[in-house]
C-alpha cells in the first residue's frame, strides 16, 4: 500500500503564539510512519528512535538543497547560508503515528530572508 502525503502550507492560528518578537507555532507535523519522502522509506521504528536528535535543531524554510541540487542537512553551512530563517525545533516528539515538534521563529531573522518574511507575514 502506497501512502500519499500532501504538503500544506496552512497553519491553524490556534497553534501559533508570540512572545515578544519570538513565535511557537505547536505540533507540526514533520513526516508520518513509513513515509516515502525523497526516495527513502521512513519506517515508524526509526522514526520513532531518532526524533530526540531534532532537538534544538535548525528548521530551515523548505529542505535545503546543496549547488548540485542535492539534499543536505539542515546544519550544513550552504543550508545554513541559503534556508535559515532564524528557527529551530523545541519539544520534538513521536506520537500516534507522526513526528511533532514545536517550531519556534525569531521574527527579526526570519524578516532578513524572502520565505521567513512570507512566513511572518502569515503568522501575523
Amino acid at each position: 500500500m502506497t501512502k500519499r502525503i500532501h504538503i500544506l502550507s496552512a497553519v491553524n492560528a490556534a497553534n501559533v503564539s508570540k512572545s515578544g518578537s519570538t513565535y511557537t507555532i505547536a505540533n507540526v507535523c514533520g513526516v508520518v510512519n513509513d513515509l516515502v519522502m525523497n526516495s527513502r522509506l521512513y519506517p515508524a521504528d526509526q522514526l520513532a528512535a531518532g526524533v530526540a536528535s531534532l532537538e534544538g535543531k535548525p528548521a530551515p524554510a523548505g529542505h535545503p538543497k546543496n549547488a548540485a541540487g542535492q539534499h543536505i542537512s539542515a546544519l550544513n553551512g550552504e543550508a545554513l547560508a541559503s534556508a535559515w530563517i532564524g528557527s529551530y525545533v523545541r519539544n520534538a516528539r513521536h506520537e500516534n503515528g507522526r513526528t511533532l515538534a514545536d517550531v519556534v521563529v525569531n521574527e527579526a531573522q526570519a524578516k532578513a530572508h524572502p520565505d521567513g518574511l512570507r512566513l511572518i507575514e502569515r503568522l501575523d
